[in-house]
């Protein structure tokens, strides 16, 4: 306070200056940032795993849009990274945002660097198996399955959704749809061979299986599952790729 006037000394008492803080601070954004980056690393922990076909012979029930009525699209785009060290063992899984959302993907350009580098066979083979391979996901039923009831997310291999596309195509022109729950199409798809040399047909069935409209609330949000970016996970990915 400031005490002064005729005849009284004058007194001023200032505020103490606070000393500087080393603490890191946090601000509301990058407080922000943080908690969203854990939620998507817990809801990873917590993720359907995907269904693959079987070897040999399968009958599946493909469903329509997650998204509602008024929305056709069906599938979803997906790829990951898979990264090991020389053990094998695997140090890192990522999303590819290039095949996922077509985004620029630091992960694809460091492999394509890490590439350009290598000097032995066996490095050049983990990082081959580092690139993402291209997968479509879908709602999907395994009708002779285990559980013919439960809606699954399906990982298909770009040759087995295109036979898929090609064969819904062909009902859509002739005024049918094979997603409809009440009269679509049962599909037999066929495996046969491992790895690159893996191949699939598909065919309609002859007879279509009773399904209940009660699977459409019960349909995965595929927009949702392919959420799975994490900064601390991508500088974990980008780190393994290095240490190839």
């Amino acid at each position: 306070y400031y005490n002064g006037g005729v005849g009284s000394s004058s007194k001023r008492c200032l505020p103490s200056i606070p000393k500087p803080s080393h603490r890191k601070v946090i601000t509301m954004s990058s407080l922000l940032a943080l908690l969203k980056d854990k939620q998507q690393q817990l809801a990873s922990r917590n993720r359907a795993k995907t269904a693959k076909i079987p070897d040999g012979r399968s009958r599946w029930r493909i469903l329509p849009s997650w998204r509602g009525e008024g929305h056709d699209v069906f599938w979803h785009d997906f790829a990951a990274h898979y990264i090991k060290n020389a053990k094998k063992e695997m140090q890192a899984v990522y999303v590819c945002v290039d095949k996922t959302f077509g985004r620029p993907c630091e992960i694809c350009d460091a492999v394509a660097h890490a590439v350009k580098h290598a000097t032995d066979d066996a490095t050049m083979e983990l990082l081959s198996e580092a690139k993402a391979n291209g997968r479509v996901l879908v709602n999907a039923i395994h009708l002779d399955g285990n559980a013919p009831t439960e809606v699954v997310i399906l990982e298909l291999a770009p040759t087995a959704f295109g036979m898929i596309v090609g064969i819904a195509a062909e009902y859509e022109e002739a005024g049918e749809s094979i997603f409809d729950v009440a009269a679509g199409k049962d599909l037999v798809v066929t495996r046969t061979g491992t790895g690159k040399n893996t191949k699939y047909s598909v065919l309609p069935a002859a007879k279509t299986t009773a399904v209940s409209r009660d699977v459409l609330t019960k349909l995965h949000d595929l927009d949702n599952y392919v959420k799975q970016e994490s900064s601390e996970q991508n500088m974990r990915a980008l780190n393994a790729v290095r240490n190839v």
